[in-house]
């Protein structure tokens, strides 16, 4: 028996490469406990190929937690934070294809303050 590994980069348009972008906070971002309910805001490139897009935090500890979701008609979805207690965080989102794929979106760290 024998095994091997092969990597294979594709040089995808960066609509593919990265569907989700970022806009509400950004990586490295505070969340101030005088600002909730926060509204986490993100772009969709080719938002036609996908149907909704949850999302979730990561504590320190390594523990996810859902956080909601959004439905994609256009450009731009939203969702909002209640209430997160404070910490450090890992912000990332869940995208679901139309034919039922899903699509982890790039991380973003956040801190969370009083």
């Amino acid at each position: 028996s024998r095994e091997q590994s092969v990597k294979i980069y594709l040089d995808l348009p960066l609509e593919y490469a990265r569907p989700l972008i970022w806009v509400q906070p950004m990586d490295g971002s505070t969340i101030y406990a005088d600002q909730y309910p926060f509204n986490i805001r993100v772009g969709i490139n080719n938002y036609n190929l996908y149907s909704k897009v949850d999302f979730y935090v990561k504590d320190s500890a390594g523990a996810s937690e859902w956080i909601g979701y959004s439905e994609i008609k256009g450009e731009q979805v939203s969702v909002e934070i209640a209430d997160l207690v404070v910490g450090i965080y890992k912000m990332y989102g869940i995208l679901s294809t139309k034919n039922g794929q899903t699509v982890k979106s790039e991380v973003v760290n956040v801190k969370v303050q009083n």
